[in-house]
């Protein structure tokens, strides 16, 4: 199973689900040595995750290229060298997003080739605002876009990264100092896409938002 006998830290999951009949899934694990795991299963439905399959572990190998590799031991130590505390994870069109909290950074894995790109999340910017502090959860929205959460600074928010340009763009910002330092999380929509749902950790507050065109959010 993808936690093993020993489970961990585990953060985030996403799943590649291209081949229906055997889904892929990875998990991040939110530690210094956090090796990612990716388990592709054997079966479908309820049962992929409670069957045999086959456990990897990411192993990056350089500045271009990376691995799936059995041994645990290589990976966790890839880890503390290239993503410690990882966090959010998605997949989209055959591409891994995945965050790591530590160095403020946003790997995108190539999963045809085995290659990867690196980013410093909220490096390119566009608009107002400013993504400066730690990325944590990633999510793909319908279109183009991500949607990240941030963890500690002075103005916490959501944000968007543009899939197809790389730039990021503010979507709410904090504006009040019982925020500062303070988690967004939980980023959620409603069936029609037309709210949007996310909350301040520490604060306990859970915020609403609509479009001012009424559009749904891509």
């Amino acid at each position: 199973m993808i936690g093993g006998s020993q489970g961990g830290r585990f953060e985030s999951v996403a799943t590649d689900n291209r081949i229906e009949q055997s889904p892929v899934f990875f998990a991040t694990e939110d530690s210094k040595f956090g090796a990612m795991r990716r388990f592709q299963a054997n079966s479908t439905g309820w049962h992929s995750l409670h069957t045999d399959g086959d456990l990897t572990y990411l192993r990056i190998i350089d500045d271009k290229n990376f691995e799936w590799t059995k041994n645990l031991t290589a990976a966790r130590e890839s880890a503390y060298s290239y993503y410690q505390h990882s966090e959010g994870v998605s997949f989209y069109d055959g591409r891994l997003y995945f965050t790591a909290k530590s160095t403020q950074k946003l790997f995108v894995l190539d999963l045809e080739s085995s290659t990867y790109q690196l980013e410093t999340t909220g490096l390119s910017f566009q608009g107002r605002g400013s993504f400066n502090a730690s990325p944590d959860q990633v999510i793909k929205g319908t279109k183009r876009f991500l949607y990240l959460t941030e963890s500690g600074g002075e103005t916490p928010g959501v944000y968007v990264r543009d899939i197809h340009t790389g730039k990021y763009m503010t979507i709410f910002e904090a504006g009040d100092e019982r925020y500062l330092k303070d988690e967004t999380v939980g980023i959620a929509f409603s069936p029609s896409r037309h709210m949007m749902y996310a909350g301040y950790q520490n604060a306990g507050v859970l915020i609403e938002l609509r479009r001012i065109d009424d559009l749904p959010f891509p």
